[in-house]
């Protein structure tokens, strides 16, 4: 179920995908036994030899809460997070009574939140894959499905 297409493409989705697995703490059977994904198909991906099709594509972009295409811009923007923290530091400046650090946590649920409320949208994951996969309580997953 993989795509043939041009090395720069299967280099650059080789790169974010071993991104993601870092930034997760995920390993490669984590990611195929959570998805049904054949190892050694997934390994061709990670192995710059092929890409997955846009279905395939798509439950990745799930499973790591990442648009479509993350998997193929080579590179952040320049100075991508410097911007980001100026712009929730001169937000955490307007609101005074809340630190950096508040700001960031909740932008963080609020990214988790979003996500679950997707995976809970599409129902191809239980509720406690999603609590597992987003790192938010079951108990605050289940109150989300319920809306």
């Amino acid at each position: 179920m993989e795509a043939k297409t041009s090395n720069s493409i299967c280099v650059v989705f080789s790169q974010r995908m071993s991104q993601l697995l870092e930034r997760d703490g995920k390993s490669r059977k984590d990611v195929c036994r959570d998805l049904d994904i054949k190892y050694t198909t997934f390994c061709d991906w990670i192995n710059d030899r092929n890409i997955p099709k846009a279905p395939q594509i798509e439950r990745l972009c799930d499973y790591f809460c990442v648009e479509p295409s993350y998997f193929f811009i080579e590179t952040e923007p320049e100075n991508a997070a410097e911007q980001f923290t100026n712009r929730v530091s001169r937000y955490a400046k307007m609101l005074q009574h809340k630190t950096l650090e508040d700001m960031k946590n909740e932008v963080e649920e609020r990214t988790r939140i979003d996500c679950a409320l997707d995976m809970i949208k599409d129902g191809a994951l239980s509720l406690d894959k999603i609590a597992q996969y987003t790192k938010l309580p079951l108990a605050k997953v289940k109150e989300l499905a319920a809306k």
